[in-house]
């Protein structure tokens, strides 16, 4: 037998349930030896923006130069989810399908804000030297408010799931928007300032799964798709459309950190943040636009080439032999069980494992034990969700054995008009009466005697009134000298018969 977990015949119907493992996957993963399970892995991006990006890049002018520059200049606003997870596709009961996210393989990214930068570029070449560099140009502006940053989760944060929502915290580059300094001694004054910057957290969270536009809410929730082509059925594998519904916060706010610093002439020495105090600016959200991923499928497809085996007459202690031809024309690898054959039929092989797109043969042999006709219908069983079992229509006629010889002759002679004659006289006409020395059993039970004396079925004897009895009796009916059943005087009529059988042998 094939392993399964259960046999219910497959009529076109999927059966979607997303189960998603809260720590690892390993628990939605198919078992080694399971050949009714696929692990089929799936990727999903969803993005978000507030505005189209904006943003232009001279480039390094002049080209092929040795001393060239660079601006360039971009105002960003992209957050992306990014998530793995695994789709655990088994059958037979019905194309059952898991979703399971991969621990640590989703990925929460912002790139928000404005950057600006300025490069200088050198490319010179002195003979025995070259110089080949890239410096930044400061500007006197801050080149760097963009938030950027990237953060692991464990997917698919559906409702309920731990980790739900992941938050991403963000910062701009600081920028000093006050200064002051008080001398101490000659060369080392103490001073502080004021820093600004931008920070913003970003949150995101998966509303629900899509499964073929089916909306699913819980891990344990789950619907019914069918195939794409309800009358041809799975075929060689099946396309499943997923796709997470999500969506993005943002909080956008402005820090603001006092500092102190020490300074010794030109060069600071230390510098301490005091504290820092956040101000909200705003708040948005929006949903995460996520593509729809198809998750292939690669099933068995199962075809033999013929259903039905027609053996030649075999006789009782022989064999017969015919092949059965198996086909594999989908993508994961077919297993067809042969062991269901019904004696007298058996299988060259057990099981037979078929590649995808190639074929297998076995030989079925026909043992007859008993004479007669001998039709049977094995049931084999496959791991194709299509045709998890396959009919095999077996046929076969094995021949009576000869009627042993017990000394008695059974030569005949058939005449034209359908008359049998037998070697010892006896005549069989085609309505079926027989006349043996003269004396005629006609099919009701009579028997007409040679001299015209008629024995009726109930024992009555008719003498014909023409004088043509022996000893010149007249004609009469003589009524039967009891009334019982008809069977007795028909069987002595039957005893009659086979003693002028007997006489006429002895002649």
């Amino acid at each position: 037998m094939l392993r399964s977990v259960g046999w219910l015949p497959v009529v076109g119907v999927v059966v979607v349930c997303l189960g998603l493992a809260p720590t690892t996957s390993s628990a939605q993963m198919c078992a080694p030896d399971d050949i009714r399970c696929q692990n089929v892995p799936v990727t999903w991006r969803g993005e978000a923006r507030l505005f189209d990006d904006i943003g232009f890049d001279t480039g390094f002018i002049p080209r092929n130069s040795p001393v060239s520059i660079r601006a360039a200049f971009g105002l960003l606003s992209r957050s992306a989810a990014n998530m793995t997870g695994m789709l655990r596709a088994d059958w037979p009961s019905a194309l059952t399908v898991h979703l399971t996210g991969d621990q640590g393989m989703g990925n929460l990214s912002i790139d928000f804000g404005l950057v600006f930068e300025v490069q200088l570029k050198l490319d010179i070449d002195v003979g025995i030297a070259s110089i080949n560099r890239t410096f930044d140009i400061p500007v006197g502006l801050p080149t760097d408010l963009a938030f950027r940053g990237s953060k692991a989760f464990a997917p698919l944060l559906l409702p309920g799931q731990a980790g739900r929502p992941v938050s991403l915290v963000t910062n701009t580059s600081r920028i000093r928007v006050a200064n002051f300094s008080v001398p101490v001694i000659a060369g080392l004054s103490v001073g502080g300032g004021l820093d600004i910057r931008g920070t913003m957290t970003t949150r995101y969270q998966t509303d629900n799964m899509l499964v073929d536009g089916v909306t699913v809410l819980a891990e344990s929730q789950g619907t019914l798709v069918g195939p794409v082509n309800a009358a041809a059925g799975f075929g060689a594998f099946q396309d499943i459309p997923t796709r997470p519904v999500g969506s993005f916060e943002y909080a956008v706010g402005i820090e603001l950190i006092p500092v102190i610093t020490v300074e010794f002439f030109t060069f600071q020495i230390a510098s301490i943040d005091i504290s820092s105090f956040a101000l909200q600016a705003f708040e948005s959200d929006g949903p995460a636009v996520f593509t729809t991923v198809p998750a292939h499928v690669p099933l068995p497809d199962v075809r033999f080439t013929s259903t039905r085996f027609d053996f030649p007459e075999t006789e009782l202690g022989g064999t017969s032999v015919l092949r059965a031809t198996v086909r594999n024309f989908g993508e994961a690898t077919l297993y067809v069980d042969m062991t269901t054959l019904p004696e007298p039929f058996t299988s060259e092989f057990d099981q037979l494992v078929i590649e995808p797109g190639g074929f297998a043969r076995t030989a079925i042999t026909f043992a007859p034990t008993v004479p007669g006709p001998v039709m049977a219908l094995a049931e084999v069983e496959t791991n194709d969700p299509d045709a998890p079992t396959v009919t095999l229509d077996l046929r076969a006629t094995v021949p009576f054995p000869p009627m042993p010889d017990l000394g008695v002759a059974m030569d005949a002679d058939v005449q034209p008009d359908g008359a049998v004659v037998s070697p010892d006289g006896a005549v069989v006409s085609p309505d079926g009466s027989v006349m043996v020395d003269g004396a005629v059993v006609i099919p009701d039970g009579a028997v007409v005697l040679p001299d015209g004396a008629i024995l009726m079925p109930d024992g009555a004897v008719f003498v014909p009134n023409d004088g043509t009895l022996s000893g010149g009796a007249c004609g009469c009916r003589v009524p039967a000298s009891h009334s019982g059943s008809g069977g007795v005087p028909l069987g002595v009529a039957c005893l009659l018969v086979f003693g002028l059988l007997v006489r006429r042998r002895r002649r």
